[in-house]
């Protein structure tokens, strides 16, 4: 049989072992799991885990790019452990399409800026990468989230995850 890679053996395949020595006391309570996801998604948070594409982040935005989408993908995490599962469901669900933008966007913003914060704290750079958005806003909503809304509104917890992790291709192994 052969065996599993930890999140950490995935990030050191990819970058350097004193990269993820530099991540690991960050993510270590978190199950990250590297995964292929479609439409060059690279992070999605569920109450339980976090899907990264390791390879799809490296690949447009090096190392720095990884750790903004780790980052900003554990940023999800702990506000919905804070917050609590119905606070994230119910952020998604809303039937109301301008509630669930200004929800969506709020979080996104709050996201980016942690995930730049932990750049600077833990590497020591200022991230203006390619995956940090200085523009976040309605024109950003419909272009990237709106059709989320139409498909997973209205959803119950179950249904909400099922759906959103047949967006997961592949979970690497």
């Amino acid at each position: 049989m052969i065996p599993i890679k930890t999140f950490r053996e995935h990030i050191i395949d990819s970058t350097s072992e004193d990269f993820a020595d530099k991540l690991t006391p960050v993510i270590a309570d978190t199950n990250m799991i590297n995964a292929k996801i479609i439409s060059g998604i690279l992070g999605i948070t569920l109450i339980d885990e976090i899907y990264i594409d390791i390879d799809g982040a490296i690949n447009m935005d090096g190392e720095m790019g990884l750790a903004f989408v780790i980052f900003h993908e554990l940023a999800h995490h702990k506000r919905i452990k804070k917050l609590g599962k119905d606070w994230y469901i119910n952020g998604f669900t809303n039937l109301d399409r301008e509630l669930f933008k200004e929800h969506n966007i709020c979080e996104e913003r709050i996201a980016d800026r942690w995930a730049k914060h932990m750049i600077y704290k833990l590497f020591g750079e200022v991230y203006e990468g390619r995956f940090f958005r200085k523009d976040l806003d309605g024109y950003w909503f419909e272009t990237h989230m709106a059709r989320t809304h139409d498909w997973v509104k209205g959803l119950d917890e179950e249904t909400f995850t099922h759906n959103i992790k047949q967006l997961v291709v592949n979970v690497r192994q």
